[in-house]
């Protein structure tokens, strides 16, 4: 497989969201199919465009979950940095 282990089972039942979104991109790939076999144009569209955002969806879930032992955003320290424009009257 091309994901560690940990987080292919993301999509495998141990995240309620990502198994979600896995099912939803599975049952939206096959609604596109039949759109675009049956020549419904408007409706294949439409259903594609939401796909992409599905997909986008589930590539931020693989990178949270890929980069989760090694960065998360709580690690970060907010270090404001004033520059000279803050100084103007």
């Amino acid at each position: 497989m091309v994901l560690p282990r940990p987080t292919m089972l993301l999509f495998m039942g141990q995240s309620g969201g990502a198994t979600t979104l896995l099912i939803v991109t599975f049952v939206l790939t096959l609604a596109v199919l039949h759109a675009a076999f049956t020549r419904r144009v408007e409706i294949s569209t439409v259903l594609v465009v939401v796909l992409v955002y599905v997909m986008v969806l589930m590539r931020d879930v693989v990178r949270v979950g890929y980069l989760k032992e090694f960065f998360t955003l709580e690690a970060l320290k907010v270090a404001p940095q004033y520059s000279r424009l803050s100084c103007l009257p």
